[in-house]
């Protein structure tokens, strides 16, 4: 009876071990299915470890908020801002207003809604609808929702 293995094959007689395992390998295929198996459930486990692993580290990596510099300095007031300074048709202040409320608070959906308006106004349609849609993907109340598709319909 042979053993078949990834790189040998040996008969029972020989009482070799076996590559994946280091045990005498019976020759049968279920006893050699269950081993590749075991091994194969062990690499899952430290591929599933190393991916777990990655996402932590990386995750201590995400963009932090600036802390507000005075009493005006909040996410609020720069989106109202922007808002005003995307009426008076100054699109690059308004940006600037926006990009600053997004430093300040970077979840906070009405800073994406300016900016993706700031975006469709200059005509860059594809970036406008992904920022957008990131917005509309952050609103958290039904306010901010609803701004976030009243935002999809002004540009």
């Amino acid at each position: 009876m042979n053993c078949f293995n990834y790189r040998f094959r040996f008969t029972l007689s020989e009482k070799k071990t076996c590559h994946l395992c280091r045990s005498a390998c019976g020759g049968n295929k279920f006893e050699r299915t269950s081993l590749v198996s075991k091994h194969l459930t062990g690499f899952t486990f430290f591929v599933l470890l190393g991916f777990i692993s990655f996402i932590l580290i990386t995750g201590g990596c995400a963009p932090k908020a600036r802390p507000p510099v005075s009493i005006l300095d909040t996410p609020e007031h720069h989106v109202f801002s922007g808002m005003k300074l995307l009426e008076s048709c100054k699109l690059l202040d308004a940006e600037r207003e926006f990009n600053l409320a997004k430093e300040l608070d970077p979840k906070y959906s009405p800073a994406y809604i300016g900016l993706g308006l700031g975006l469709g106004y200059k005509g860059d349609f594809k970036s406008a609808f992904k920022t957008m849609s990131r917005a509309k993907r952050l609103a958290e109340t039904k306010e901010e929702k609803t701004s976030a598709y009243v935002g999809f319909i002004r540009f």
